[in-house]
């Protein structure tokens, strides 16, 4: 498949550049595609450098056209949101929570703390309304250098150059692990696991441009 080049660091509204680019092709099955790889949904914005990675693999990638249902998505495996700003529908929640609990993984990436800028308060972001539900908040503050990585997940990866970049710090209930935090022990990447699924949760969009993050998030089906 042609991949489009694109100025570095650019990070595109995915569901309109790919309907653009790819028109409907996919929106379904990729025929070539032998059942057994991974198939994804792309909701929200996703850095460039995530978009071809993703291209690069032979993974079955589909978009967000309309709203979600448990029914429209029970097939994927993995659903990969990037920064989001549209209000998530109270079906595009229960479908999501429904998708974790039967065994799917959600990744997720974005900072509150932008959010805030319009005069938001950052139980608004709409992927806390997600997070209510799953047992997460993204907060409206910055968190510090990421420092910490959990061995045990992220093996090899001792630092992140987050560019300039600042990462929201991230709180949860329930059962989870830290990913990454900072060195006040502030997370800024935690995995969730919620009934037979898994939910990472990433402080900033900026993470989704790291190819061992992503991969290992997708690999852990």
């Amino acid at each position: 498949m042609w991949i489009p080049r694109f100025p570095m660091k650019f990070i595109f509204p995915i569901s309109i550049l790919l309907w653009i680019v790819f028109g409907q092709q996919l929106s379904h099955s990729q025929p070539n595609v032998p059942s057994e790889v991974p198939k994804l949904l792309l909701m929200g914005e996703i850095p460039r450098e995530c978009l071809e990675f993703l291209q690069s693999k032979p993974y079955e990638l589909h978009l967000q056209r309309e709203p979600l249902s448990y029914k429209s998505i029970k097939h994927l495996n993995v659903i990969v949101i990037g920064r989001y700003l549209k209000e998530l529908l109270p079906s595009d929640g229960k479908a999501l929570q429904a998708f974790v609990l039967e065994g799917g993984t959600l990744i997720l990436a974005a900072q509150s703390w932008s959010y805030a800028a319009y005069d938001k308060k950052d139980y608004e972001f709409p992927l806390n309304a997600l997070g209510k539900k799953l047992g997460f908040h993204i907060e409206s503050k910055y968190a510090g250098a990421p420092t910490d990585f959990n061995s045990h997940y992220l093996s090899g990866m001792k630092s992140f150059d987050m560019k300039g970049n600042v990462p929201s710090p991230i709180t949860y209930t329930g059962k989870g692990n830290y990913l990454i935090r900072d060195k006040g022990k502030t997370n800024m990447a935690v995995r969730l696991f919620r009934g037979k699924g898994s939910v990472y949760v990433y402080g900033h969009a900026f993470f989704l441009t790291n190819k061992a993050l992503v991969e290992s998030s997708i690999s852990s089906l």
